[in-house]
This record gives structure tokens, C-alpha cells and sequence, in this order.
């Protein structure tokens, strides 16, 4: 309870959620598929856009509060979907009790641990304190109790309960399995600076192939391919001579033609360098799965078993910093050395949150 101006007692209307350590990740979007967790945004009202494919036959009516901040009553058209949660300590389960439409700073003063990570805490703790018709020393008071409850709770180890979900989607959409697997998309724009600002702070490598073609080609290969660090610096590069020849609507993007390949070593000869520069790394290019597929087929059209790695896909991430759904070509250039490069530089702008 807080004590506004007049000298009565009166609940915050906005609260921050601190999320306890063991439970970071463990949430909605963790456990759906990416078009499920957009058709939850639609029929919850964060977002006029109905979904392309929505293979949920959700409960009408739909519910009442639709593209209105449930917090500070702010409209628009795109909002985040936030949810809400109930921590059981005794019982130690961390149960799903909401799903509400909320606005970018509402969002982002809830998530005060995200705001002090990316450098917004200022921004977050006067919203907090606008909202609520506080004063900054009382919205300070607020955060120093909220952060003393997080402190309590950073040992214990929560079950998850979203039994509240299946009020909405079937339970073969809720996948409890993949919590212990790597998390490989993200769904709002703190997502998306939070994923860039930790890559750049771990040893994930950046990878980028032309081909002699699309997916649509079962004999699709590779016949370039680089990959970089974090820092800028080349791993690997090599053009290689491929199986079959460039077809001419290939060379037409890429540049790269049959003659400069004739002398360059074949693939099989250097799967042996590729392995070792690519196995068991946590690998991001622009399109993970064009990246991934023809990597794979390029390794099955030379008799080799492939490489086990952890794809991430900055194409998606980007589209969910910049709000658009569309595919975002990378750039004009088409060489596998500069793609790498633009792609950490668009990682390095999302990092810092520049638009």
C-alpha cells in the first residue's frame, strides 16, 4: 500500500515485476511457437493485426479491453502482450494469472531489471512514478521494497503453472519441454536489445553462405561461405568449387561466377575446417533457416554427417525491434564476408536500441 497526496492509503495502480533468477525465461513465450504467441497478442487486444494463419478457435467473445494500455489507459493501434504472474512461496510454484495489452513504457517500468540492463532505468522509474502520481522519492521507495521480495526469492526454484492458458489454446501448443532447451526468438522490442546485447558479450560466431540457388532446389549448395566473432574478426572464409554448375540467375546476385571457382577447393575438401570452426557454436546469420537448410544439404551432397550447433536468427529479431512483418532484406551486397559485418553492425544498433 502507498499513501498518495491527500493522505489516504490507495494500491499502485502500475506495479514492477521483478522476475526471480531461477525463473528468467520461464515463461509464455518459452513454451509457444511464435504464431501461437501472435494470435494469443491479437485475441488479447495488444495488436489490430490479425494473424495470416490462425488455427485457434479461441472462446468468444473476445475480450473487452482492446489496444488500451491496461495501466496508463494510453491507445494504439501495436502494444506488448505482458503477463502477469502469482509467486506461491510456499508451495514455490510461479502460476500464469493474466495476459493483458500494455504499452512499450508501462512494459518497460514493469521489467525495471530489463530498463537497468539496457540503460533506461531513468526513463522507466519516472514513467513508474507518472503513472502512479508519485513522487520520485516515493517511486524509489516502491523499488527498493519490490528489489528486498526479489532478493528473497532469487534461491528458490519455481514450478511453472499455466494452466490459465488453457483456458485459450489447446495443450498440444504448450510445449513445458523446451524450458530446457536454448531460447531461439524473442517477442518484444526489450527482447530483441536484451538477445543482441548478450551476444555481444559471448563467443557466438556470425555466419553467412551464397549458393548456387534457393531451397527450391533440392541440389542447392554451398559455394561460399565466412564466419566471424563478435569482435569483428574473420574465423573462417573460403569459396569452393561446387558439384554442380552456378545457374546464371545465382551469379546474377551473388557476383560469384563458375571461372573464379574452377581452381578453389571443393567442399568435401574443406569440411574438415568448417567442422571445427562451426560445430557445437551458438551461430547467427541473417536467415537462420535458409543458412542452416543449405548448410545441411550442402554437407548430405558430399556423403558428410553435418554439425551440431545452436542457429539464431537475426532477420527475426530484427523484425521485432523495428515492429514491421515483413522480410527485411539485409543490404545490396552479396558476398559472404560483408553480410557477416552488416549483420554484427545490425546487432551492435539493436544492442544500443538505435532504431
Amino acid at each position: 500500500m502507498t499513501t498518495n497526496k491527500g493522505g489516504t492509503q490507495q494500491s499502485p495502480r502500475l506495479t514492477i515485476e521483478l522476475v526471480p533468477l531461477r525463473s528468467w525465461q520461464r515463461n509464455v513465450r518459452a513454451v509457444v511457437a511464435q504464431d501461437t504467441w501472435d494470435a494469443l497478442r491479437w485475441y488479447f487486444g495488444a495488436t489490430e493485426e490479425r494473424p495470416r494463419y490462425l488455427n485457434i478457435a479461441f472462446p468468444l467473445p473476445l475480450p473487452t479491453l482492446r489496444f488500451k494500455c491496461k495501466y496508463c489507459g494510453v491507445e494504439g493501434q501495436t502494444l506488448h502482450l505482458h503477463e502477469e504472474w502469482r509467486y506461491d512461496d510456499n508451495n514455490k510454484v510461479q502460476q500464469l494469472v493474466g495476459l493483458r495489452p500494455i504499452c512499450s513504457m508501462c512494459h518497460l517500468a514493469k521489467h525495471m531489471g530489463c530498463a537497468n540492463e539496457i540503460g533506461r532505468t531513468d526513463e522507466a522509474l519516472a514513467h513508474l512514478a507518472k503513472v502512479n502520481d508519485w513522487t520520485s522519492r516515493e517511486a524509489m521507495a516502491y523499488i527498493k521494497r519490490a528489489f528486498a521480495v526479489w532478493h528473497a526469492r532469487a534461491t528458490i526454484e519455481y514450478t511453472l503453472d499455466l494452466s490459465y492458458l488453457e483456458r485459450y489454446i489447446p495443450s498440444t501448443k504448450i510445449h513445458l519441454d523446451w524450458l530446457d532447451k536454448p531460447r531461439t526468438w524473442v517477442g518484444t522490442r526489450l527482447d530483441a536489445i536484451l538477445w543482441a546485447k548478450r551476444l555481444l558479450d559471448s563467443d557466438t560466431i556470425i555466419v553467412d553462405t551464397e549458393t548456387t540457388g534457393l531451397l527450391d532446389k533440392a541440389d542447392v549448395e554451398v559455394i561460399e561461405l565466412a564466419a566471424i566473432n563478435t569482435k569483428g574478426k574473420l574465423i573462417y572464409h573460403s569459396l569452393y568449387k561446387p558439384i554442380h554448375k552456378i545457374p546464371s540467375m545465382a551469379m546474377k546476385i551473388h557476383g560469384i561466377t563458375n571461372r573464379e571457382v574452377k581452381s578453389c577447393p571443393t567442399f568435401f575438401e574443406q569440411a574438415g575446417s568448417v567442422t571445427a570452426a562451426l560445430q557445437g557454436k551458438i551461430i547467427v546469420t541473417y536467415n537462420a533457416k535458409f543458412d542452416r537448410e543449405v548448410l545441411a544439404r550442402t554437407f548430405k551432397l558430399n556423403g558428410l554427417a553435418g554439425i551440431s550447433a545452436r542457429w539464431e536468427c537475426a532477420m527475426h529479431t530484427f523484425r521485432v525491434f523495428s515492429g514491421s512483418g515483413k522480410y527485411l532484406p539485409l543490404g545490396r551486397k552479396h558476398r559472404a564476408v560483408e553480410d557477416c559485418k552488416a549483420t554484427l553492425r545490425l546487432i551492435r544498433r539493436m544492442a544500443k536500441g538505435i532504431p
